[in-house]
């Protein structure tokens, strides 16, 4: 249902300048039929898309590289999204777009470590790359 729902909302991207070919994108989630879609979406939008399937190589690769933003699902193997953010903050203010399943609650703790980023649930690749867009927009004026 979900794969079906980022590839019908996949044709409604506008919005944000396409121009977008430096900005770089840490994808963190273990459904890999979800990944390889959205990562799929964001490069055809001028994305470079990096991908961790847990929450052990995604708090690597984020200490890692240099990246602009990262998403990130709340259930990953290995450490839990919340703990990933919790754990990355102590160090980086990097821009982190929550993926969650629809109604699902994310951590009572999570907002005080969203800081930058606000707890965004998103539920379309519209939703990513419009987020990813504007942290990449904001991380260039700087």
């Amino acid at each position: 249902m979900q794969i079906q729902a980022l590839a019908r909302d996949a044709t409604k991207l506008r919005g944000y300048s396409r121009a977008m070919t430096d900005a770089k994108i840490l994808l963190a989630d273990d459904d890999e039929e979800l990944t390889a879609l959205l990562s799929d979406f964001l490069e055809r939008e001028g994305f470079g898309v990096e991908v961790a399937h847990d929450g052990v190589s995604a708090l690597r690769r984020a200490g890692d590289g240099d990246y602009d933003a990262m998403i990130l699902d709340v259930m990953l193997p290995g450490r839990s999204g919340i703990d990933v953010l919790r754990e990355l903050r102590r160090e980086s203010q990097l821009p982190v777009l929550m993926l969650t399943a629809l109604g699902e609650d994310i951590d009572r703790s999570a907002p005080t470590i969203m800081y930058p980023s606000p707890a965004i649930r998103a539920k379309s690749p519209h939703a990513c790359a419009r987020f990813c867009a504007a942290r990449a927009a904001r991380r260039t004026r700087a």
